[in-house]
């Protein structure tokens, strides 16, 4: 891909975000079903609502929506590195850690991601 080619520049910056909003889905999913697995399925409602409104969100991502980019940076933001200090406090958390990453991974490619 050549940098004076914008259609192939759009074209992966689309890419990039589907793959921001599937894996914002998969993850909050995953989040779930390891609540559920933990804790049980006493806040069940809760936590559905919470994965429509990532969907909704997801979709709106992919949709090409301003508004939906930037509240994706500042949840991600908050998720990520709050998840990251979270993970590395008294005792490392692998899990936690994995999903810190993830997010500011998602984070990164949203804020200097081609798009």
């Amino acid at each position: 891909m050549s940098e004076s080619d914008p259609s192939q520049r759009a074209e992966l910056g689309r890419r990039i975000v589907r793959s921001v909003a599937l894996s914002m889905v998969a993850v909050s999913f995953w989040v779930i079903t390891e609540y559920w697995m933990k804790v049980g399925t006493d806040r069940i409602f809760v936590q559905l609502v919470r994965l429509a409104i990532t969907a909704w969100l997801a979709w709106s991502l992919t949709q090409g929506k301003v508004w939906a980019r930037w509240i994706c940076v500042v949840l991600l933001s908050w998720g990520g590195f709050g998840t990251l200090a979270a993970g590395l406090r008294d005792s490392i958390e692998p899990l936690l850690l994995t999903l810190g990453a993830i997010f500011v991974v998602q984070l990164g490619l949203l804020l200097f991601g081609p798009g």
